[in-house]
């Protein structure tokens, strides 16, 4: 039986049975993918736990990543890399947010179009009539042409 599994098996303060279903759940749950400052993706989750920093740890060690880290209510996972491990992980448990996981996933390959709409996306209004003019485009066809 699956019990055997755990035996003789050395593990952290937190188990994390399947670690694609619990980013997914946080994720669906109210989490979001913004770009910080730097242009850096960051996947921000809703966790409040007195032992959130074993189960970060935990979620470092499955993923093999070292940019996962508690901060206040949330997780944050951060970096082209992280991020984009934390998506394939998640991709196949996300409903609501499988396009958010999509179109980072495709963005993290090059494709140049999911890198106009993440921008776009993360951008003030202001930037955005400057971008939308710069690649010559309007708003809906940004919109329908990436996936």
């Amino acid at each position: 039986d699956k019990k055997a599994l755990y035996y003789d098996v050395e593990r952290g303060e937190a188990i994390v049975k399947d670690h694609g279903r619990l980013i997914a759940g946080l994720w669906e749950s109210g989490g979001k993918i913004e770009l910080d400052p730097r242009g850096t993706p960051r996947l921000i989750l809703p966790f409040s736990s007195s032992n959130s920093h074993a189960y970060v740890d935990t979620l470092k060690s499955v993923m093999g990543v070292s940019a996962v880290r508690a901060e206040g209510a949330s997780i944050l996972v951060e970096g082209n890399f992280a991020v984009a491990k934390a998506c394939d992980s998640a991709y196949e448990y996300l409903k609501e947010k499988k396009e958010d996981a999509l179109l980072f996933k495709k963005a993290f390959k090059g494709d140049e179009r999911a890198i106009r709409r993440i921008t776009y996306a993360n951008s003030n209004s202001k930037s955005q009539v400057m971008l939308l003019k710069k690649w010559n485009i309007s708003e809906a066809d940004l919109n329908n042409e990436v996936i």
